[in-house]
């Protein structure tokens, strides 16, 4: 912290436990200073990276810009409460079957895994999987819910359709039919139907589900007439928008009046799920004996984020390693060895390249390049290149 700044953080220790881990709390001549999170509503909306610009211009404008980066040593003054995954032995032996290919992607994995951190499993973004808690506005319950918690099969149908996102919680029976008709995102072969009859009804016994019934469903049981005669408490009808509404009662003073949390889950929560979720799981499916596979194949910059969460919970779950080995490939980048992306413009589309230099020309000069483990660095005077020495084979075997 620059001599003479230290007015502008607010002493306050014994607010310290009143906030999350990812409020900063620093040591200042002998006192425990908290740093605030800055909010700023005019940024609300801003892609991330130029709200970065637009807040240190802001801090600046204010005189409240303390350092942009800085060499002061941080340290825990408290941490919250949390489970922890104790690691037996066994289980650490277990993780190290997993062989990586090259080998020296195995030793960078190992030091990831000894050296664990806290992981915050919820993002706030606009896209993802809604996390299934509901606050109670009156009393303050946090609600989980479940399909467990409703008898009906069709009560289980609607509320597994809200909480995955493929419908909203004020609905009309035509865009459940429309979803329900639609192939599922897990098993395109299968409609989004098929797939819970197959993986989420299959435990109740409540196979016979079909779109004959459903109809019958909706006309009989879910209309305005039918929910006032048996005075549902599951459904409500909104006269004017026309929809019904999937009612949710807090378990512990009955209220109707939920909030769900806005907050939904890390991509690399549910993609780590993905090697025996395809195959059915929580159910003991046939497919689940399919488990585990033998290869992975993926680029270096996703083994902490996917393929360890991977095995992390495959070990949680289901007691084994999902895969045996890992093949580490290479990474195609621009010329000046920068990832390529939308945001930087440096991507090249085979297409284009192929329209220019010819199809021979792509294929050989990526054969060229590739060596195992090592990134390759493209350019369009490499396809040039090769266009050249294509065009000397062909004429060759002519």
């Amino acid at each position: 912290i620059p001599e003479g700044r230290e007015e502008l953080l607010e002493v306050a220790k014994e607010k310290a436990k009143e906030h999350e881990n990812a409020h900063m709390l620093l040591k200042v001549k002998g006192t425990i200073t908290l740093i605030r999170e800055y909010s700023e509503e005019n940024l609300s909306g801003e892609f991330m990276l130029m709200a970065d610009k637009e807040g240190l211009k802001l801090l600046d404008d204010k005189g409240q810009r303390l350092l942009e980066k800085g060499e002061v040593k941080l340290e825990p003054v408290q941490k919250s409460l949390r489970v922890k995954w104790e690691r037996e032995k066994e289980v650490w032996e277990e993780e190290k079957r997993v062989a990586f290919v090259p080998e020296n992607w195995k030793k960078i994995y190992l030091q990831w895994m000894e050296n664990l951190r806290d992981w915050c499993i919820s993002r706030q973004i606009w896209w993802g999987h809604r996390i299934p808690v509901w606050y109670c506005k009156d009393c303050g319950h946090i609600n989980v819910f479940t399909d467990d918690d409703f008898d009906r099969v069709y009560d289980k149908l609607i509320f597994n359709l809200i909480a995955d996102g493929k419908i909203k919680e004020e609905f009309t029976p035509e865009e459940v039919e429309e979803v329900l008709k639609s192939p599922s995102f897990v098993h395109p072969e299968m409609t989004v139907l098929e797939f819970y009859k197959r993986f989420v009804f299959h435990k109740y016994h409540s196979t016979d589900v079909s779109a004959h019934s459903l109809r019958l469903f909706f006309t009989q049981d879910l209309n305005p007439t039918a929910l006032l005669a048996n005075r549902s408490v599951r459904y409500k009808y909104n006269s004017q928008t026309k929809k019904f509404r999937f009612m949710l009662y807090c378990k512990n003073c009955g209220s109707d009046k939920l909030e769900w949390e806005t907050d939904v889950l890390d991509t690399w929560f549910s993609s780590a799920l993905w090697p025996f979720g395809v195959f059915g799981f929580p159910e003991n499916t046939e497919d689940l004996k399919l488990y585990p596979t033998d290869l992975l194949v993926t680029g270096f910059d996703i083994i902490f984020f996917w393929v360890a969460r991977m095995i992390m919970m495959g070990m949680f779950f289901i007691k084994d390693i999902p895969f045996r080995d890992v093949y580490i490939h290479a990474l195609v980048r621009d010329e000046k060895g920068q990832k390529m992306s939308k945001t930087k413009g440096n991507v090249i589309d085979p297409l284009d390249i192929i329209e220019k230099y010819g199809a021979d020309a792509l294929r050989f000069t990526l054969a060229i390049l590739t060596q195992q483990g090592r990134d390759i660095r493209l350019s369009e005077k490499r396809f040039e290149g090769y266009k050249h020495f294509a065009n000397k084979l062909w004429n060759a075997g002519r």
